[in-house]
């Protein structure tokens, strides 16, 4: 845990559970309302840069405040619970808590293993959700699902084991 309390990074992220593997990323949308929310696997494309913004650490726990770090419509947002326990990100002035890192090990000076919990303590977990396609115009909705997405809880499902890779510290 050393290694990085008291250090902000960018890192990438990838997140794995007994079933599935795969890059942290977040969904765009056309605004902030509209996307931001954070999957996991294999469909999602390139893990995200994020940047971990450290604000303190206890003898167990290392706190930071996440946000987007790179330059699309997104960069800056900070990263939150909605009411249903799904994480996205959201301005700035949306969100104050913090999220809590509690560091498994590491491996190399860029690579580390770690658990991600919000404020209160429930750790991050991926659940199994499909989206269907359908057209807007007819109401019709077809019955097998285009898209499965891991989206990332507070609430529900399979908690995450995360990897981080550092591409830059600050």
């Amino acid at each position: 845990m050393e290694e990085i309390a008291g250090k902000s990074f960018i890192a990438t992220l990838m997140g794995g559970h007994e079933s599935a593997t795969g890059p942290i990323n977040y969904l765009r949308g056309h605004n902030l309302g509209a996307g931001g929310w954070l999957v996991h696997g294999a469909q999602v494309g390139d893990a995200a840069p994020l940047m971990f913004h450290y604000l303190e650490h206890t003898e167990d726990r290392i706190h930071f405040q996440i946000s987007v770090a790179g330059d699309d419509e997104y960069a800056g947002a900070v990263l939150g619970v909605n009411g249903s326990g799904y994480l996205g990100f959201y301005d700035v002035s949306e969100v104050s808590d913090f999220w809590k890192i509690e560091v498994l090990h590491q491996e190399g000076e860029n690579d580390f293993f770690f658990m991600l919990r919000d404020h209160r303590g429930h750790r991050v977990s991926a659940t199994q959700e499909s989206l269907q396609r359908g057209s807007f115009w007819t109401g019709s909705t077809l019955k097998t699902p285009v898209t499965t997405f891991g989206y990332l809880s507070v609430e529900t499902g399979t908690p995450l084991t995360l990897r981080a890779t550092v591409s830059e510290w600050r």
